[in-house]
C-alpha cells in the first residue's frame, strides 16, 4: 500500500441498496498506535494506516476502529495466518473480540485483466454477527478489491477503477 501524501485511488463501491464511486486520498501523517502513519480520507470514512516492521497495520478503516492496531498484511509470499485480540469499535457498538486473519497468494480478474495479489481474509464475531472481510492487495498499488459479508450475506464491495 503506497502511503505517500497526495496519493489517491478511485473505487466503485456497492451495497445491497446502492452503488457509487469515491476517492480515497492520503492526506497527511497521523499516529497509528505507536507508529507514525498516514490518514486516508474518503466519503465513506477515514482510514489510519502505517507500515510497522514491514507489516501493514490499521487503527481505523472506514467506520471501524481497532485498539490496539490490527495487522492487516504481513511481508510473506506464501500462505500464513494469525489472530488479533483487541477492541473493535464502530459508531454504534464497541466490544472486545478476536479476529482470525488468513493471507495467501491469489489471482484476481478486474475488467478482464488478471492480477497477482495477496488475499487477506478476516473473520470475526461482532455484535452477534459473523463477519467476513476480504482484501486483495497488489504490490505497489494497494487494495484492488474489498468485500464484506455479514452472516454469509453480501454487505459491501469496492473495486479499484483508477489511481490518481
Amino acid at each position: 500500500m503506497p502511503l505517500v501524501p497526495g496519493k489517491s485511488w478511485r473505487y466503485v463501491a456497492k451495497t445491497p441498496l446502492r452503488s457509487g464511486t469515491y476517492r480515497l486520498r492520503v492526506n497527511g501523517e497521523t499516529r497509528v498506535g505507536l507508529e507514525r502513519g498516514y490518514l486516508l480520507e474518503s466519503e465513506s470514512g477515514n482510514t489510519k494506516m502505517a507500515w510497522s516492521r514491514n507489516s501493514l497495520v490499521v487503527s481505523q478503516m472506514g467506520g471501524i476502529e481497532f485498539h490496539p492496531p490490527l495487522t492487516l498484511l504481513k511481508p510473506t509470499e506464501g500462505k500464513t495466518s494469525w489472530t488479533y485480540s483487541g477492541t473493535v469499535k464502530t459508531p454504534f457498538a464497541e466490544e472486545n473480540t478476536r479476529i482470525r486473519i488468513m493471507q495467501e497468494p491469489a489471482e484476481l480478474k478486474i475488467g478482464g485483466i488478471s492480477h497477482s495479489t495477496i488475499l487477506v481474509t478476516l473473520t470475526m464475531r461482532f455484535q452477534k454477527q459473523d463477519i467476513e472481510w476480504k482484501n486483495w492487495f497488489e504490490k505497489g498499488r494497494g487494495i484492488l478489491r474489498q468485500e464484506q459479508r455479514n452472516n454469509g450475506r453480501f454487505a459491501l464491495s469496492m473495486e479499484l477503477i483508477r489511481e490518481d
